[in-house]
């Protein structure tokens, strides 16, 4: 590929952000304004007059692929990403002949020695091995890519066309240096806080609670506990549960010698010996080997397959027939068996009733420390000071920048506390209010505020300045072209036939 087209300009619709170049956007697809259809060829898109055959829209379609494959490598999936890779042609092709209809109703044009030049620049490195413009191979991998000389030349002149609008919005929409640089200096000011936060959930458990309360509580909320246990039913419902005991020969090397040891082992436990002691001898499993091989009580889904259909028909104490597991031998007894069942209410009302008497009892104390912890704040105590008399943990961040989704490290999503923290000054250090995030209650304080470097601030400014006015460049071509979309769309000029495409 040429190295112009690799290097092209930035094309102005914001869609299109991600293609390569002005020039070559044009490489992309086969527009050619000035031709309708031919005859018989199935039209899928029309806008505003301009026709474009399916073989236009799986052009654009299969370039986007390439540059999506180059971007992302093993990580892209054709066969998924098919669909909306074909709607995204679609949409630039529209995009297109959109822009450069309101280009040349703006009176842009673009004259015959314009467009010569710039063929001469794309084909400047096109030559043969001798270093000789080849002419020829020039002029037939046109023909291949655009059909004929002509066509190619008036997409040149097309795309010429919409860099003078690209230009001409730049200059309606720029940004000046000294907004390049306070932008700068804002995204990259850092601050670092600290922070108490009061979760009622954390203290559910550590809150003290007095002899007799939750009984109280229990007798006085009968109706209340009913109704939770009525809208949370799934927590009492119990799974099948077995309890089994087992002795594990792994592998190892020698899957036959293991079979042996396993085969021995299963033996003495049939000829009646303690099983316990077995597993505590032979067994290879370090968890249960000091339990004698007792697994304990467990839901049968969470056991393994081949443990759980070996006991499937078995009696409590009974004895399954050698079993091989993923890692090795089992000898495998079942101890236990209780079967799915619902807990009744009389056996779960009392752990109910200390969960939600807990619960308050910590959304009290939540809401006490916070209307304690601000007013120590609002009679002018730093927060630290106000944690210490409260006896509260207080939380130090490291260094932040400001994000779009206001995260926070060790604080979590707050667009709120992140606007307080930029907001606070060493004058004024302590955020004067309680910030609410979700459930808890967050009191901040700036700890240190990290300017930018002077110099080095300088140094990036122009690049900044460029960023600025390409963002609102892209924001006055969005709306542009929202808006002149609209309008086609309402009048009936934008076609596009989903079964021409299928």
């Amino acid at each position: 590929m040429l190295r112009f087209i690799r290097q092209g300009q930035r094309w102005i619709v914001t869609a299109l952000v991600v293609m390569v170049g002005a020039v070559f956007i044009l490489f992309f697809g086969p527009w050619d304004f000035t031709q309708t259809g031919a005859a018989g060829t199935a039209l899928p898109v029309q806008v505003d007059g301009v026709q474009y055959s399916i073989q236009d829209v799986e052009r654009v379609r299969g370039n986007l692929e390439q540059r999506y494959r180059e971007a992302l490598g093993d990580q892209f999936d054709a066969v998924a990403a098919k669909l909306e890779l074909r709607d995204l042609a679609v949409r630039e092709l529209v995009d297109r002949a959109i822009l450069a209809g309101e280009a040349r109703r703006l009176g842009l044009a673009a004259s015959d020695a314009e467009v010569d030049q710039l063929i001469r620049q794309v084909f400047s490195e096109y030559r043969d091995e001798q270093g000789r413009l080849d002419e020829e191979g020039a002029r037939q991998f046109v023909i291949y890519e655009w059909g004929s000389v002509r066509r190619f030349k008036e997409e040149v002149r097309t795309d010429l066309v919409l860099r003078k609008l690209g230009r001409l919005l730049l200059a309606t929409a720029g940004a000046s240096r000294a907004e390049a640089h306070d932008a700068l200096a804002y995204r990259e000011q850092e601050v670092r806080i600290a922070f108490v936060a009061l979760d009622p959930a954390a203290p559910a458990q550590a809150l003290e609670v007095l002899p007799g309360d939750v009984e109280e509580f229990q007798r006085r909320e009968v109706a209340r506990i009913a109704d939770y246990y009525q809208q949370n039913l799934a927590r009492f419902e119990l799974p099948e549960r077995l309890r089994l005991r087992h002795v594990l020969v792994r592998f190892g090397g020698d899957e036959e010698v293991a079979r042996v040891r396993a085969e021995t082992a299963h033996e003495r436990v049939a000829n009646g010996e303690d099983m316990a002691e077995v597993a505590r001898e032979v067994s290879d499993d370090l968890g249960s080997t000091t339990l004698g091989g007792d697994l304990g009580l467990l839901p049968a889904h969470e056991i393994a397959a081949a443990l759980r259909d070996a006991v499937a028909t078995l009696s409590p104490g009974e004895l399954a027939p050698l079993v091989r597991g993923e890692q090795g031998f089992h000898v495998v007894r079942l101890e236990e068996r209780l079967p799915a069942e619902t807990r009744a209410l009389a056996d779960a009302a009392p752990a109910i009733a200390e969960e939600i008497y807990r619960a308050e009892q910590a959304q009290q104390w939540a809401s006490r420390t916070a209307r304690d912890l601000g007013a120590l704040v609002a009679a002018g105590s730093s927060l630290e000071e106000a944690a210490r008399e409260l006896r509260l943990g207080i939380e130090r961040t490291d260094f932040f920048r400001r994000r779009p989704d206001g995260f926070i490290p060790d604080v979590g999503d707050s667009p709120e506390v992140q606007i307080a923290a930029f907001a606070l000054s060493p004058e004024a250090p302590t955020w004067p209010r309680p910030i609410p995030m979700g459930e808890r209650t967050v009191f901040i304080q700036l700890l240190e505020r990290r300017e930018p470097a002077g110099e080095g601030l300088e140094a990036r400014v122009d690049t900044e300045r460029e960023r600025l006015q390409e963002l609102a460049q892209q924001r006055v071509e969005q709306t542009w072209l929202s808006e002149r979309r609209s309008l086609l769309q309402a009048e009936g000029r934008i076609r596009i036939d989903a079964s021409a495409l299928e």
